[in-house]
Parts: structure tokens; C-alpha cells; sequence
């Protein structure tokens, strides 16, 4: 039994030390990835320019001027994926964002554009939300007019029915008067 108990512990200690060296290791990978850019005039431009020619510095150390404009291509692969980007030039390089136009950059871009999303998608909702309403109260209206018909033409019928009695009756009379008549 303590064999056992000893054995199932090692090899708990295994796999959680496996987990943790596989985190450190894609942390460290992370963390060894380096920002790199490099100047360019439009999207096609990313990726084709010689290493030599990439920046590690930051894109706003460019601006010699308030006002001007800087439109350069990013990587934080190393190269892989490239993003073209274009900023004017501040106190520093502000980033052109796709939802606010030029701001920050960043973080708060991103949850400006995860926020304007998610309102998207809320009125979205809301707008499906009302067309069901809407249609459904155009049916419980024509399910009303037809419950509305069907009542009166059920009364109709009934006049219809009385009629028909009071007419049978007042023949069934004559013919009686009419029987009684010959005898």
C-alpha cells in the first residue's frame, strides 16, 4: 500500500512539472519574440524589404515634426505576420485605430473595438428581439380577427337556423289548417 501511494505521488510530481517546464518554455518564447518594422508607403510593401532594413527602435523616434505623417509596417513575429500602419505625428506617433479613428493605440484600442463590437452585437439582439415582438403581436391580432369572424358567423348561422324553424312551423300550420280544412 505505501509502494502504491508513493508511486501514484511520483507520478503526480511528473506531470505537474511537465506542465510548468511547457509554460516556462512558451513564456520564454514569448518573451523572445522582438518588435520589428520598417518604413513603407502601402500594405504591399510588408515583408519585402531586406532584414538589414528592419527597425527594432520605436516607430515615433522617426518624428521630426508635429503634424507629419508615418506609415510603416509592424511585426511582433520576427517577420512572420506583418501589419501596415499609418500615424501622425504628436508629442509622440499616434496610431490610426479602425474604430475611433486615430488614438492611443494599444490596449485600449482593443477593448474600444471588443466594446464597440459587443454593442453591435447588443443592438443586434435587440433589434431581432423587437421584430419578434412585432410579429407576434400582428398574429395574436389576425388570431383575434379570425376568433372574431368565426363568432359571427356563428351567429349568423343561428339567425339563419331560426329562420329556417319559424318558416318550417308556420308551413307545417297551413298544412294542418289545410288537413283540417278538407275533413
Amino acid at each position: 500500500r505505501l509502494i502504491h501511494f508513493y508511486k501514484r505521488n511520483r507520478m503526480r510530481s511528473f506531470v505537474c512539472l511537465l506542465v510548468a517546464l511547457c509554460l516556462a518554455s512558451f513564456a520564454q518564447a514569448k518573451r523572445g519574440q522582438r518588435k520589428v518594422f520598417h518604413l513603407a508607403n502601402d500594405e504591399s510593401e510588408c515583408g519585402t524589404i531586406d532584414r538589414e532594413e528592419w527597425e527594432t527602435t520605436p516607430p515615433n523616434q522617426l518624428c521630426n515634426e508635429k503634424g507629419q505623417e508615418i506609415c510603416f509596417c509592424a511585426s511582433k513575429s520576427d517577420g512572420d505576420v506583418w501589419h501596415y500602419k499609418c500615424g501622425l505625428c504628436q508629442f509622440k506617433l499616434e496610431i490610426e485605430d479602425e474604430y475611433k479613428g486615430v488614438g492611443a493605440g494599444g490596449r485600449q484600442n482593443r477593448k474600444r473595438g471588443r466594446n464597440l463590437r459587443q454593442l453591435k452585437k447588443v443592438a443586434r439582439k435587440a433589434e431581432k428581439k423587437a421584430e419578434r415582438a412585432e410579429k407576434k403581436a400582428e398574429r395574436a391580432e389576425k388570431k383575434a380577427e379570425r376568433k372574431a369572424d368565426r363568432k359571427a358567423d356563428r351567429r349568423q348561422k343561428r339567425l339563419e337556423r331560426r329562420q329556417n324553424r319559424g318558416q318550417q312551423e308556420e308551413e307545417n300550420e297551413i298544412i294542418v289548417d289545410k288537413v283540417v280544412a278538407q275533413e
